[in-house]
């Protein structure tokens, strides 16, 4: 297939996550998209892309234009994967063809469904929160809260590692010499933290725990309605602790601890392509353990996972 076919379509696919209302239904909706072109023969995809083409481009285009094109491909590609008929994309595309950003938005939710999901959906704090000083629970619902925009960010900034050499560059800082094996691991375990429908439980084990708490049983809700108990880990004041094997083998929950040096100044706020990766970057190496049965490595001089 022509290199350009197979951009047009990257692209679409990139601009439908984003008319999404978030990042959850992103997700979703490009996941049916890439399950609806897997089965298709190369013919019928290079056929799809140059039915997306509305041509005129020009290379002094805007930014503005250049996105309402895409966001407008992005809208008949959705269209086409959930009402494959080709006997109306024609006369749909027309209609595409002048709709303005805000249209194709509305558009979008009404072939979608998509809505937003309730806030903090994706994850809970642990009744052990009730020991947490109002700065330590602030702190954690920081990093839970910008924990999926990184992943997605990593995500994007992942996928241009083998052509950009600025992304190599931070990609290597981070694990070591380029290996085409490990870019595979990495890209793929990356992946699996966007796609899982796990979700994420922290449990604080910060300086302020009684005790008597600290290697305590807490509840943990089952989506099937019935509260069971999952033994805890010792107290440890280091860095940040995840669970045992018990807690692994849940299907459901990520359960994440974290201990003194996660609410700490140890953990510095910094800004990797426009979202806050301090904290929430900790979340993530730990979501690698429960999601992907990741193991520590040291690589580049510190640890990260393999």
């Amino acid at each position: 297939m022509p290199k350009a076919a197979v951009l047009r379509l990257q692209e679409a696919v990139m601009a439908a996550r984003g008319l999404a209302p978030d990042l959850a239904a992103g997700d979703v909706v490009v996941r049916r998209i890439e399950a609806w072109l897997g089965p298709l023969p190369d013919g019928d995809v290079a056929t799809l892309s140059a039915d997306l083409a509305f041509g005129g481009w020009h290379p002094l285009s805007s930014a503005t234009e250049r996105a309402l094109r895409n966001d407008r491909r992005a809208l008949l590609l959705v269209r086409a994967s959930m009402r494959p008929d080709a006997a109306t994309f024609q006369a749909y595309k027309e209609r595409v063809r002048t709709m303005s950003a805000a249209t194709i938005r509305q558009e979008f939710v009404a072939i979608t469904g998509t809505v937003a999901p309730a806030a903090d959906a994706d994850f809970s704090l642990a009744s052990s929160f009730q020991y947490a000083t109002p700065a330590e629970r602030d702190r954690a619902l920081q990093g839970a809260r910008e924990y999926l925009p990184l992943v997605q960010s990593c995500l994007r900034h992942l996928t241009l590692v083998p052509h950009n050499v600025a992304q190599r560059a931070i990609y290597e800082r981070w694990f070591g010499a380029f290996n085409a094996a490990r870019y595979q691991g990495v890209l793929m375990t990356v992946s699996q933290l966007r796609a899982t429908a796990k979700r994420m439980k922290l449990y604080y084990r910060g300086d302020n725990v009684p005790p008597v708490s600290r290697g305590a049983m807490e509840p943990v809700p089952d989506p099937n309605g019935t509260p069971r108990l999952v033994q805890r880990m010792p107290f440890d004041a280091g860095y940040y602790l995840h669970g045992d094997r018990e807690t692994e083998a849940d299907t459901h929950f990520v359960h994440v601890f974290l201990g003194s040096a996660y609410f700490g100044s140890k953990v510095q706020r910094f800004t990797f392509a426009g979202v806050s990766a301090g904290r929430a970057g900790v979340i993530l190496h730990e979501m690698t353990h429960g999601v992907c049965a990741t193991n520590d490595e040291i690589l580049a001089g510190a640890i990260a996972y393999g």
